[in-house]
């Protein structure tokens, strides 16, 4: 473990960063294995983490057993989101998924900046912004019963099932 510091030193100002390293089993040479800067950045595989948790290379988290929850992800405010971004080597944002913010119930999928598929937990409802494509070309409807229920744009509502002989069967609810 080694201290450093990361800029110049005047009196009363001597920011510092904290170096763990360790040496390969064959080799004499130590190497950094992680780093704490004076901002409280955390680095593993990196000598300049960029955000509070920076991890270069593969990472796990395991959940301690089986009722418990391997990773929380907490909105700092009400109004806050909580998202996971997934990016490319330059940060650009391909894909991301989380809950909205501004009091939301929405959990929602989004391509870049679009969000694709938003899933609202209070009216249990789905949107999609683009036609719904499987990869197959099939839906297979009424499953376990429920059918899908569809809403006209006049508030009258319908239930899309598929009879016992296959036939599609549409009813007003």
């Amino acid at each position: 473990i080694g201290y450093q510091a990361e800029a110049t030193v005047a009196d009363g100002d001597a920011p510092s960063r904290l170096i763990f390293g360790t040496t390969s089993d064959g080799s004499g040479l130590t190497t950094e294995k992680m780093r704490l800067t004076s901002a409280g950045r955390l680095g593993l595989g990196t000598t300049s983490p960029a955000v509070k948790l920076d991890v270069v290379g593969d990472a796990r988290i395991k959940a301690s057993s089986t009722t418990a929850t391997a990773l929380t992800i907490k909105r700092s405010s009400s109004s806050g989101r909580a998202q996971m971004a997934f990016t490319d080597e330059s940060d650009n944002q391909i894909f991301r998924i989380g809950m909205t913010g501004a009091g939301s119930e929405n959990f929602s999928f989004f391509d870049g900046s679009t969000t694709i598929l938003d899933l609202n937990r209070s009216s249990n409802t789905a949107t999609f912004s683009n036609d719904v494509l499987l990869s197959n070309g099939s839906l297979i409807v009424n499953q376990e019963g429920q059918g899908i229920h569809l809403l006209s744009a006049n508030g009258t509502e319908y239930k899309l099932t598929v009879s016992n002989a296959g036939a599609l069967v549409i009813t007003e609810q």
